[in-house]
């Protein structure tokens, strides 16, 4: 009863041979089953049902005239319908944005009191000015150092 809690644990995995998968099928056509396994027999008995069935002659047939393609008799009609709806859609979306986009922008450009910003003398401007360029500096300095590094190890690693 172990090794078929174990088979079936592997079966699960999909990690079964066709031998255990045999064993697993036999034991579940048995009469007297363990209790925790009766969850699995209506599936190990569905699989060995399913395995009996047999197609029909006419199935082939049967699936070609369920999919087989209708006459393209309004062919022309849908398809000036669809590119005129694609059309209309397109224009009413463009045309939306055109103008509605003026609207926002104004907002939003109107709401920040840019003013605040300003610096009050030109000793502060130079300062800001000074202070935002040596952050620049800094990393273009960093950046330039990593690459050296990386030049380096390359390099190193040719020469081998």
């Amino acid at each position: 009863m172990n090794n078929i809690s174990q088979l079936i644990d592997k079966y699960f995995r999909g990690e079964t041979t066709l031998e255990e998968e045999s064993q697993i099928k036999t034991f579940f056509q048995q009469a007297d089953i363990p209790q925790h396994l009766k969850v699995y027999q209506p599936l190990f008995s569905l699989l060995d049902e399913e395995k009996e069935k047999q197609l029909s002659q006419k199935f082939d047939q049967e699936i070609y005239n369920k999919i087989k393609p209708t006459q393209k008799k309004t062919f022309r009609l849908n398809t000036i319908h669809r590119w005129s709806s694609a059309v209309a859609a397109s224009l009413v979306l463009v045309l939306s944005i055109w103008w509605l986009y003026p609207n926002v922008e104004q907002e939003a450009s109107s709401a920040i009191n840019w003013e605040q910003y300003e610096p009050e003398d030109p000793q502060e401007a130079y300062r800001i000015t000074r202070d935002a360029l040596m952050k620049v500096s800094m990393g273009l300095n960093r950046g330039a150092e990593k690459a050296a590094k990386e030049v380096g190890f390359l390099k190193s690693i040719l020469k081998e």
